[in-house]
């Protein structure tokens, strides 16, 4: 009887322990989140209030501490991780959603260039099929593979051919003058013709500013040479194709500066310094 009593008493004990440790442990966690009033005497957490000895009291309190303490460790890193991991995959959305553009844009490039402004040779140009003794020309063709083999080494081999255009050009669209279609051509023909292995050239023409560009795709987007350009410089399409809505802009290029130039200043195309004026005919330009 006696030793059932005993056993009694320890599983009382024991059960005294385990609340005052979830107790203290509550306590802990309450004055962590500021919760705490400070009326230690009267709350139901307090230690104090179990009637515990001295040293089953502070063994509660350490082991309700350590606890704590290594609990609060194992949930700082699982928050660690998991925001780790939400960053994580935040990146290989974001990575994937720009590599999907990027391939988006450039089947656009390659599957609408011919729909964008462009002039098709055999529809707006009657052929070339008689031309002056002096100067050499080509039949006009237009090429329908987009494929450039090599975009940026076309385009410097373009800025090489850019004095042979200059001694070809004629009247070839007969309207009595020298300007920007005729050149255009002048350089289209040399281009395809000379430089075809490598890649292939086009010429488009902007509505808005009544102009006509050679287009060469480099990195897979549009670049375009001033016909008439001294030395070719270069402008990607949506710094030229101003009245498309469905292209990209670039924010840093001033659009509406360019307009005004480009129609204030018939002949001033891009950089001055890098640019010659057609040659005057019959008294005009």
């Amino acid at each position: 009887m006696a030793r059932q009593n005993r056993n009694t008493d320890a599983s009382i004990k024991r059960e005294i322990m385990g609340s005052a440790f979830w107790a203290h442990y509550q306590c802990l966690d309450t004055v962590r989140r500021g919760g705490c009033k400070k009326e230690c005497d009267r709350c139901l957490l307090n230690v104090s209030n179990f009637k515990l000895k001295p040293e089953e009291e502070a063994s509660v309190i350490f082991d309700a501490r350590n606890k704590y303490r290594v609990d609060r460790e194992r949930k700082q890193y699982a928050d660690i991780e998991s925001t780790a991991h939400f960053i994580v995959s935040l990146l290989l959305i974001s990575f994937t959603l720009f590599i999907g553009a990027k391939i988006v844009s450039f089947l656009k490039a390659v599957g609408r260039a011919i729909m964008w402004n462009e002039t098709v040779l055999d529809e707006q140009f009657e052929p070339v099929t008689e031309a002056d003794d002096e100067v050499p020309t080509w039949e006009i063709g237009i090429y329908k593979d987009m494929e450039q083999k090599n975009g940026k080494m076309f385009f410097f081999f373009l800025q090489d051919d850019l004095d042979t255009v200059r001694e070809c050009v004629t009247d070839r669209i007969k309207d009595g003058q020298i300007n920007c279609m005729d050149y255009a051509i002048a350089f289209y023909i040399l281009a395809n013709n000379s430089r075809a292995p490598m890649g292939s050239a086009r010429i488009i023409a902007n509505d808005k500013i009544n102009h006509v560009f050679i287009g060469v795709i480099i990195d897979d987007e549009w670049v375009f040479i001033e016909p008439q350009a001294r030395s070719a410089g270069w402008c990607r399409m949506e710094q030229v194709w101003k009245d498309r809505t469905d292209l990209v802009y670039d924010p840093r290029y001033n659009y509406d500066v360019t307009e005004y130039m480009w129609h204030k200043y018939k002949y001033d195309r891009w950089d001055k310094t890098l640019l010659v004026r057609p040659p005057i005919y019959n008294g005009k330009e």
